[in-house]
């Protein structure tokens, strides 16, 4: 499922995004979470509410160091403090 995940974000199409959202919210598995967060932030500030979300909810540390990953690297210091609220 992680490589398919990875695939996805090859794939900046409408449907490609939709499936990765669906994942955030459906997966179990905090490797496949952590890819397909990687594949999401690839399409855009649109989803970063979602990655935001994806860190609130979930405890396991390697989903939510690859979103604190994500927002560190570039300027996204709005979405790092919501991170750090949450």
């Amino acid at each position: 499922r992680k490589l398919a995940v990875m695939g996805l974000g090859n794939h900046r199409t409408v449907e490609s995004q939709e499936l990765l959202q669906q994942i955030l919210l459906s997966e179990p598995d905090a490797n496949v979470l952590a890819e397909a967060a990687n594949a999401l932030f690839d399409f855009g500030e649109s989803v970063f509410p979602a990655l935001v979300q994806l860190h609130q909810r979930s405890d396991h540390w390697l989903v939510q160091e690859t979103v604190v990953a994500l927002f560190t690297d570039g300027p996204h210091d709005e979405w790092l403090e919501q991170l750090q609220k949450s």
